[in-house]
């Protein structure tokens, strides 16, 4: 076995390489997620489809008009939403909105994208305006994480796919 001396700078490299890897590949074994270099599988539409129920959490503006300069206030929501074929969305729910009680009824439309994210676009019946919502299919067909990108606004949320017993 022949050994080749190192220079300093050679030692260098291979420590910012290994590091580099560690950097890449950690955080999304920190966060549960697949890498994406590793994930040989690619979401579908079909792996949306189904009834799930869902919660979201966080804070939102008191004056959706111009969020930057209004308080913000808890929000709290539960609710089931189905995803139909063709990516079509609908669902209601209970939300708690600085400690008011509403109920309220959406649809939209679901675009899934094949590293598992999507974009969920629709209509709030209830208040009449529009909203959008961004997903991260963790468990494909089973567990989603979710995301309001509307301003002023922190809130994420989670959803499970609905196991619901069969009538006999």
């Amino acid at each position: 076995m022949t050994r080749t001396a190192r220079t300093g700078l050679q030692v260098a490299r291979v420590v910012v390489m290994a590091s580099t890897l560690m950097l890449v590949g950690m955080p999304h074994k920190l966060m549960g997620m697949p890498h994406k270099v590793a994930a040989a599988r690619r979401c579908t539409l079909a792996d949306a489809r189904g009834t799930y129920g869902f919660q979201f959490s966080g804070f939102a503006p008191t004056d959706f008009a111009d969020p930057q300069s209004a308080a913000t206030v808890p929000f709290a929501e539960t609710g089931t939403f189905v995803v139909r074929a063709q990516g079509a969305f609908e669902g209601s729910s209970n939300l708690s909105y600085g400690g008011q009680v509403f109920g309220q009824t959406f649809s939209g439309q679901v675009t899934v994208h094949p590293d598992c994210t999507a974009e969920v676009s629709g209509v709030n019946h209830t208040s009449g305006g529009p909203f959008s919502v961004y997903w991260v299919m963790v468990k494909p067909g089973e567990t989603i994480l979710l995301f309001s990108p509307a301003r002023g606004t922190a809130v994420n949320g989670r959803a499970e796919r609905m196991r619901l017993p069969r009538r006999e």
